[in-house]
């Protein structure tokens, strides 16, 4: 009996320790995400004054109708700034990119912001009138720690968190190779 009470309270103590834990790296994500937002606020207002930077592709940039799509357009922008400056005196570190699709019958938004690390830390996604409307996405160390769908939580464990994750982790790959090639010279 003493040995199951004891495993109880160990694991209720764990739990209890795991969700303070992600509750703080929530609030940490969330301070990113407000200091982010705050810095490319400000490089709009006076970008000579600014150390973020942005970089802007779009996919069909006069709405061309694709076959069998209609009107088809993406659009991304990257912000970055300086990262270790030491080793590198350019702008280089990708603080979030925003993504915005617009096909005939629908338009998808998103964005991903990214730890001074370089580690995405979260993701949001707008879909208006789609299935889900609204997906945010928290990481830690790679990892999914809370995923909240139309305002509520999803199980991360549950198989449409695993597949959101992947998906999100894997278009954030794609934006920083994209990224990556746009900085790229010659020299």
């Amino acid at each position: 009996m003493k040995t199951i009470l004891l495993i109880l309270i160990f694991t209720l103590a764990a739990a209890a320790a795991f969700g303070q834990t992600t509750e703080r790296r929530i609030e940490e994500i969330r301070k990113v995400y407000s200091e982010t937002n705050g810095l490319i606020a400000e490089m709009q207002k006076a970008p000579e004054l600014s150390s973020v930077f942005a970089v802007e592709l779009v996919v069909n940039k006069f709405s061309a109708p694709y076959p069998a799509v209609g009107i088809y357009q993406t659009a991304a922008v990257f912000y970055y700034t300086y990262g270790d400056r030491e080793r590198n005196p350019y702008p280089d570190r990708l603080l979030k990119v925003r993504t915005v699709t617009q096909r005939s019958a629908r338009e998808r938004a998103a964005e991903y912001f990214f730890d001074s690390t370089g580690h995405l830390v979260f993701v949001v996604i707008s879909v208006p009138g789609g299935e889900v409307e609204a997906t945010r996405l928290y990481f830690a160390a790679g990892r999914l720690i809370k995923l909240i769908e139309d305002g509520k939580e999803t199980g991360v464990t549950t198989r449409p968190a695993v597949a959101a994750s992947t998906q999100a982790k894997k278009e954030a790959g794609r934006l920083i190779g994209i990224f990556r090639s746009a900085l790229a010279s010659d020299d």
